[in-house]
């Protein structure tokens, strides 16, 4: 992923999928190999600072889960919406767990992105906080075992 100090966006990590040609899954694990990359880590890139990146699958009757792998997480201080660390428990988790609202795709809408306040933390205090995040999903074929790609950002409001 080349440098960008714009805010990550679903429409530029679609579109680096495609250029790379490969799978939500290793785009994502990609995402997390930039860490690895000796002093240049994600807070190199402004874009990947306060933000999630993970993938999930529809299943019979047009429900969403969430796969807790592959997942990039790159929050300030480690401070993380405490979605992902109830995530880190199991290996799907549906989406209406997290995403209350109605008219969100993933729980069955057809809004691609919403706004809610969550709990976040850290492991040991995963209440500790409120965070106001933004999620933005794909909207994919909703075909049991068609997957899509989702980008959680911290709003700054």
């Amino acid at each position: 992923m080349t440098e960008s100090k714009e805010r990550l966006s679903l429409e530029v990590l679609q579109n680096e999928r495609k250029r790379l040609s490969v799978s939500r899954p290793v785009l994502v694990n990609r995402l997390k190999l930039l860490g690895c990359d000796g002093d240049k880590g994600p807070e190199y890139y402004k874009a990947l600072s306060n933000v999630a990146v993970g993938t999930g699958e529809w299943t019979v009757g047009g429900r969403s889960m969430l796969r807790s792998w592959p997942l990039f997480v790159n929050f300030d201080r480690n401070i993380v919406p405490a979605m992902f660390l109830r995530l880190a428990q199991a290996s799907l988790a549906p989406a209406e767990l997290f995403f209350p609202e109605g008219e969100f795709v993933l729980c069955g809408g057809t809004r691609g992105q919403t706004d809610v306040e969550t709990d976040a933390g850290i492991p040991s205090a995963p209440n500790a906080t409120k965070m106001r995040i933004q999620c933005e999903a794909e909207s994919t074929s909703r075909r049991p075992g068609s997957t899509f790609l989702y980008v959680i950002r911290r709003r700054a409001d």
